[in-house]
């Protein structure tokens, strides 16, 4: 009992702090609330962010992909070991893709193209500088999370859906060529094995005298199961070549956002009137220590 009339006894000075000052407090919270709305609606120019969600297709051969992304990346000075999510990000933020993405938007004569004209001067290292810094990129396990933030949320919309088909194409292009090169890698293999086997064959025919029955028997063995082997690696090499797989999974399409997404007038507010509440508490500390000074 004597412990609650303790605590209550050291309140009162707060309350009664409170009490007194209560308007004073309100009022400067009240007042920086009000200034803080009136600044996001009418000073500052409101964003809307487009985002989509994305990720690698389960149904493409894992090699394939990480090869394909680790000739991406090998232009990036990415490691060896680096994560799938981690080189998208990294081709998604590439100078390479933003100039693809703006080539793409320029062509369909779009939005971006009076934007590019009129707000970045036609320069395209502009435009390239503007949509690397745009594009945002989250990561979320093996999901990526892009967003585009502009103005108009049309045109965010847009510049999205461009960096999307821009990918698909990159990485399309990516796979075909490494696909192309191993056709070839693999062909001239298999001519190499198949002259090895030739020459194996005639020592084997022509009995030659310097090489034992078993061990031409082993050699033509085994250049003739390179030969098999080699020939059905070039077989789906070909069959690689002539795919036009994209590895890229579209969750969710870019949105046209209703909403602006800044600025965030809710937290400013909250955080205005916080702040507003310390001001008026530091005024009314202020004003009672004058006040206890001038009664002693």
């Amino acid at each position: 009992m004597e412990f609650a009339e303790e605590y209550y006894r050291s309140l009162e000075p707060i309350s009664n702090f409170l009490r007194r000052n209560i308007l004073r407090l309100v009022g400067v919270a009240g007042a920086c609330a009000l200034l803080s709305f009136l600044i996001c609606q009418f000073l500052v120019t409101k964003a809307y962010q487009s985002d989509a969600l994305i990720m690698a297709r389960t149904d493409m051969s894992s090699s394939r992909l990480e090869g394909a992304l680790s000739s991406l990346s090998s232009g990036l000075n990415l490691g060896s070991g680096t994560s799938q999510s981690k080189q998208f990000e990294e081709v998604l933020k590439s100078r390479d893709l933003a100039a693809r993405t703006m080539a793409i938007l320029l062509e369909k004569g779009s939005k971006f193209k009076a934007f590019y004209g009129k707000k970045l001067k036609s320069d395209s290292m502009a435009g390239s500088s503007f949509i690397r810094k745009a594009l945002g990129v989250n990561r979320d396990g093996d999901f990526l999370r892009l967003t585009i933030e502009n103005e108009d949320p049309a045109l965010s919309q847009e510049i999205l859906t461009g960096v999307l088909e821009a990918l698909e194409l990159y990485i399309r292009d990516n796979i075909l060529t490494q696909a192309k090169n191993t056709e070839v890698f693999i062909k001239e293999r298999l001519e190499e094995t198949k002259e090895a086997l030739a020459k194996v064959e005639k020592k084997f025919v022509s009995g030659n005298s310097r090489v034992s029955y078993p061990e031409a028997q082993r050699e033509l063995q085994i250049q003739s199961g390179l030969v098999d082997l080699l020939s059905k690696e070039y077989e789906m090499s070909q069959i690689d070549a002539k795919k036009n797989d994209v590895v890229i999974v579209k969750i969710d399409e870019p949105s046209l956002p209703t909403r602006p997404s800044s600025p965030k007038t809710k937290l400013a507010v909250l955080l205005s009137a916080i702040v507003g509440l310390l001001l008026g508490a530091s005024w009314s500390l202020s004003i009672e220590g004058k006040r206890s000074l001038k009664i002693k």
